[in-house]
């Protein structure tokens, strides 16, 4: 086998392993890695028709980088939003089977893997627990794709980023930060879990409280 061969993919398997193990500490560090392993597999393919260290070989190398980069980026998003949904669903499965402080405890225990949160739109009569598909910080201005426990996929420009609610204005914040902010809002929350549970239409209506006697005792 060529030398330049076995050189090559002993390089790249280096490099993959540090992307792995950086991954875990550093996402930074995992990005800067994968840009060069791209760009080594650009050279190579691309070695295969120019000379290397020719202008077109050059042109080529970076344009297969761009090319894969690209569509490692578009694959890591869909991959992404793919197991977030799935995640959604059995999280929509589990709070069926589960009471509703048990089932609060546990989204607010996963919060770091799968970021969850409260979407209070009082001006639409809407509350929704909510994931953030993409896992992007919210940003004021910025739109961000979310999925609701109930089913519903939403698309939301943040106006204003609250960590202690006031039950005023449209904000979004996270789970936790709402539900320990008073009564009130685990009155809110709870009263929304046992929608969902009881199979009820349009769950996320403030206003469309659960009747008295079928709630938990």
């Amino acid at each position: 086998m060529d030398f330049a061969v076995i050189f090559f993919w002993s390089f790249a398997c280096v490099v993959i392993f540090l992307c792995l193990k950086s991954s875990i500490n550093n996402q930074e560090k995992m990005q800067s890695l994968l840009f060069i392993f791209l760009l080594l597999t650009g050279g190579y393919l691309s070695s295969h028709i120019f000379n290397t260290g020719s202008g077109k070989w050059l042109f080529i190398t970076i344009a297969i980088t761009f090319l894969l980069n690209t569509a490692l980026i578009f694959l890591f998003i869909f991959t992404k939003a793919y197991f977030f949904s799935q995640h959604v669903n059995k999280m929509r499965e589990k709070a069926k089977q589960t009471n509703s402080l048990d089932f609060i405890n546990c989204l607010i225990k996963l919060h770091k893997k799968y970021p969850v949160y409260v979407l209070y739109a009082p001006s639409e009569n809407t509350v929704e627990i909510c994931y953030n598909i993409f896992n992007v910080n919210p940003v004021i201005g910025k739109k961000l794709y979310l999925k609701t426990l109930s089913n519903r996929h939403i698309r939301f420009t943040v106006k204003n980023i609250i960590l202690l609610p006031a039950l005023n204005d449209d904000f979004i914040c996270t789970l936790e930060s709402f539900y320990n902010n008073s009564d009130e809002t685990k009155d809110i929350i709870d009263n929304y879990i046992r929608k969902i549970q009881g199979n009820q239409q349009l769950p996320w209506l403030i206003n469309n409280a659960v009747p008295t006697d079928t709630k938990e005792k």
